[in-house]
């Protein structure tokens, strides 16, 4: 449809050329002005504040039209359907004629085949009085301007109890979806091709928990925990090869935790955030790298929405998807994060009162010494690998200290508390009862065919506690690792003095 304000009627001879300017003049005034009254009960868009923070809403940049795409979530007390773009430099509330119903945790990807922003599904409600939570399974394009639900003729029935994975995949040039069943839990995998979802037979099911999908210049690689590989546990990544997932074994991987994700361009690098403690990683294709961008500099804390600008040639990270409280907006340049916005933020000391800190194992060694006055003894290693940081807990009745290296890699959890450590798999795990100071210990490795798998070592030294956790008298211990050696392991335990 032509635009009315740049119509131009034909001109059938040059003598009607001067009346024919005439009516064209007056035919534009008329289709302005008629356009104007007809569309003066919409709402125009125009730049404003920043959307209120908000939890398990949905995003995806929107190449076409350089701008990041929000809808819905929830602000804590609601579920919300409103449509927020940012262009890099302003938020804007859109105000399209249909909006999806509200929402939280859906997918979302850019679909660049189609030039559209594609949502599928996540947690809705039923309407009041008596809300009742459910799966929706509806599909819904964003052009830039309006929501349109398309009526498809398959559709992928998934749970919102559990994250939903989407991403462009450049090989099928299809937008994949990956989750669980509404019925059974089982996992699929499911391809938009632009009118319609195609279930696909990979021969290979990933198996993951928390997956989440980025699509790359290649692939469309797959992130999520699976079951234990070599007695130990850790976020695996997957590639989409066009008809089946296929299992990358990088040098080094993720730690098993919630990941923020997005596809750097200008680096070549996918940028993952740590939900957990706000850890940045990248991954070249062959493996992941922590980022270390150096002491005293800040970065997002949380698991924010993030995208890449490719106007800005930069990471943006917007709030915190479980913390309806973090308005904070930040940028990756490759190297380092940049505050952009600095509120509304958000802190709690969701840690606990106990939480001491990030410190050296030495600094952490007098810190636990000197808050640990009712409990005796209090024992601490007297060798560690080298290049750790310590996380620590402490109280007056005890403590936990969590011990980690640069490249979580290589992790220790010492303390004084009753284990719970996850049951083994009863094929290559192997539990017995060792002599250990004088007394007995319980001894667990989680695959004795695997030379760095999880391991730990339980017992109750002799002592007094002002508030015994266990019946048996003495002051129970536990010392795990995942990524050291049986030798490493046990020159721990026996240098504890």
């Amino acid at each position: 449809m032509h635009d009315p304000r740049r119509f131009e009627p034909q001109r059938h001879s040059w003598v009607l050329a001067g009346v024919a300017a005439v009516l064209t003049i007056a035919l534009i005034v008329v289709l302005v002005v008629g356009s104007h009254i007809l569309r003066s009960n919409v709402v125009p868009a125009s730049p404003g504040p920043p959307p209120a923070p908000r939890t398990v809403a949905s995003v995806a940049y929107d190449q076409a039209r350089s701008q990041l795409v929000l809808f819905g979530g929830s602000d804590g007390t609601k579920l919300l359907n409103d449509t927020w773009t940012y262009n890099g430099k302003s938020w804007t509330k859109q105000h399209p004629a249909t909006n999806p119903p509200a929402r939280q945790q859906a997918a979302m990807a850019y679909d660049p085949v189609r030039r559209t922003v594609l949502l599928f599904g996540g947690g809705g409600t039923t309407p009041p009085p008596r809300p009742v939570s459910i799966d929706l399974s509806d599909t819904w394009t964003w052009d830039g301007r309006s929501w349109t639900q398309p009526q498809t003729q398959h559709v992928p029935m998934l749970t919102a109890s559990w994250l939903t994975a989407m991403a462009y995949d450049p090989i099928s040039r299809m937008v994949l979806l990956y989750g669980h069943t509404a019925t059974d839990y089982a996992m699929q995998t499911w391809g938009w091709n632009g009118s319609d979802w195609i279930q696909l037979h990979p021969a290979t099911d990933p198996g993951i928990d928390m997956p989440i999908m980025v699509s790359t210049a290649n692939h469309a690689v797959l992130l999520g925990v699976g079951a234990r590989i070599g007695g130990r546990y850790f976020t695996q990544t997957w590639n989409w090869d066009g008809t089946d997932w296929k299992q990358l074994s990088p040098q080094a991987n993720l730690p098993a935790d919630q990941f923020a994700v997005a596809f750097d361009e200008q680096h070549n690098r996918v940028v993952a955030v740590d939900g957990g403690n706000g850890d940045t990683w990248t991954w070249d294709g062959a493996t992941w790298t922590r980022q270390l961008p150096g002491k005293g500099v800040a970065f997002p804390s949380g698991m924010g929405y993030m995208v890449y600008f490719s106007t800005l040639h930069e990471v943006i990270s917007w709030g915190d998807q479980y913390n309806a409280g973090n308005g904070e907006l930040w940028a990756w340049d490759g190297s380092t994060w940049t505050l952009l916005v600095p509120g509304p933020a958000y802190q709690s000391n969701s840690r606990g009162s106990d939480y001491l800190g990030t410190m050296s194992p030495a600094a952490a060694e007098i810190a636990v010494r000197y808050a640990v006055t009712a409990t005796k003894p209090v024992l601490m290693p007297g060798w560690l690998p080298a290049g750790l940081e310590a996380q620590v807990n402490a109280t007056a009745d005890g403590f936990s200290i969590e011990y980690q290296s640069a490249q979580r890699d290589k992790s220790i959890s010492f303390g004084i508390l009753v284990g719970q450590p996850p049951p083994g798999d009863h094929t290559h795990s192997q539990e017995s009862t060792v002599k250990f100071r004088g007394g007995t210990a319980d001894y667990f490795v989680y695959d004795t065919s695997s030379l760095l798998s999880q391991r730990w070592l339980a017992w109750n030294e002799p002592g007094t506690m002002a508030n015994p956790q266990t019946k048996t008298p003495g002051v129970p211990y536990f010392l795990s690792s995942d990524g050291l050696t049986d030798q490493e392991f046990w020159q721990i335990a026996n240098s504890l003095k």
